[in-house]
């Protein structure tokens, strides 16, 4: 773990501090740094088990499986940043210069996601594995899973390998493209039905319907016969509000 926390701590210093990039790459530099610093966030929590360990369970079978892949990520970013420091942007073309910021919009996408997945990881895997579910639902959503996030950082990566920048060379392409091909085919972390809808928490002493009071004013809902009989019970029935023309 030591090693890996030095490792990616020497990817974020500039290697030549002398050198002075255009202020596009200095940019684009300077959202890779946060990008390696959430890794670096994400590396520290999970631990010398690399999350695989008896203490990890709970843990949805995207969380091992995506950190895995951070170094490739991590590895690709550090070798971003590396060309644009030794880089000289007098000599760019104009299709190079014009394309700075479309890189720019994507690397900063790929810093949104790292920074959600690090949030993801500080909240989820610290603490009682009976409760790492509970942390992860209310953490994000089923749009925002851990191996959602890292599918789209890796989608943008490959974007930014398209490029005129030449920023990312073809091996490094082969390798996220086997990252997202093996990110893809994980089962959902989260489902639809797992996540928070409209839930009505009824407390059913007796038979026969109940009376539901739902939003603001005056209402009398009786359209959900649940049937038989709950002694002491919470019946907790999730629906999704369709809108009515």
């Amino acid at each position: 773990m030591s090693s890996d926390k030095i490792r990616i701590k020497d990817w974020i210093q500039p290697r030549h501090p002398s050198k002075m990039p255009s202020q596009a790459a200095t940019k684009i530099m300077i959202c890779v740094s946060h990008i390696l610093l959430s890794i670096d966030t994400i590396v520290n929590v999970c631990g010398p088990s690399r999350l695989k360990g008896p203490e990890d369970e709970g843990l949805p079978e995207a969380f091992p499986v995506v950190l895995e892949h951070l170094s490739t990520t991590a590895s690709v970013f550090c070798a971003i940043k590396r060309r644009l420091s030794d880089r000289n942007c007098d000599k760019d073309s104009r299709e190079q210069k014009e394309s700075y910021p479309s890189v720019q919009q994507l690397v900063d996408d790929c810093r949104t996601k790292a920074t959600k997945m690090a949030t993801i990881y500080e909240a989820v895997v610290p603490g009682d594995a009976k409760g790492r579910e509970t942390r992860y639902r209310q953490k994000t959503s089923v749009d925002e899973t851990v191996e959602a996030l890292m599918k789209d950082m890796l989608a943008s990566m490959l974007q930014v390998a398209e490029s005129p920048l030449g920023l990312i060379k073809e091996k490094e392409q082969n390798e996220l493209k086997a990252a997202l091909d093996l990110v893809a085919k994980l089962p959902p972390s989260l489902t639809e039905e797992e996540q928070f809808g409209y839930v009505y928490h009824i407390n059913n002493n007796g038979s026969g319907l109940q009376p539901v009071h739902s939003g603001r004013g005056h209402q009398h809902i009786y359209g959900h016969n649940m049937g038989g009989t709950f002694h002491g019970a919470t019946h907790v029935y999730s629906a999704k509000l369709h809108q009515e023309d």
